[in-house]
């Protein structure tokens, strides 16, 4: 009788121990692992592109000529763009090799679109909006 009651208590014991141990862990859970801003000034790897278009937002990558003189045009265009869309753009902005240049936004199921003839915001927005998942209501007001 003794023996039972003492194998009792020890799995009363156990259960408690793992109910406050589960609640511990939830508490002091990690930030994510991966988290990327909305604009990066360096080149992505793979592991991160795909992480950004699973969060339903649209990747730009301006990758652009070392030493281009006028390129801060499109620079401040696509800056200026993910600073009011931070939710729904992740910019990838670096200097590289001329042969490994990029300008083009990826976006709904990897739909890609070059950007190279694209010179306003409001051109674009346009592009933007036929790419993305997630929409801003801006997106929608265009289309009336």
């Amino acid at each position: 009788m003794l023996s039972q009651r003492i194998f009792a208590i020890v799995v009363g014991i156990l259960m408690l121990s793992s109910v406050a141990g589960f609640a511990i862990m939830n508490v002091y859970q990690a930030p994510p692992e991966n988290t990327i801003p909305s604009i990066i000034d360096k080149p992505l790897g793979p592991q991160d592109r795909v992480y950004i278009l699973q969060t339903g937002r649209v990747l730009i990558e301006y990758l652009y000529p070392e030493g281009c003189t006028d390129c801060s045009e499109k620079i401040a265009l696509y800056q200026s763009f993910v600073n009011n869309f931070k939710d729904y753009a992740v910019l990838e902005l670096a200097e590289v090799p001329a042969n490994e240049t990029a300008d083009r936004i990826i976006g709904n199921y990897g739909d890609t679109m070059e950007l190279g003839n694209v010179t306003t915001g409001q051109d674009f927005m346009a592009v933007f909006c036929s790419v993305a998942m997630k929409q801003p209501k801006e997106c929608l007001i265009m289309e009336m």
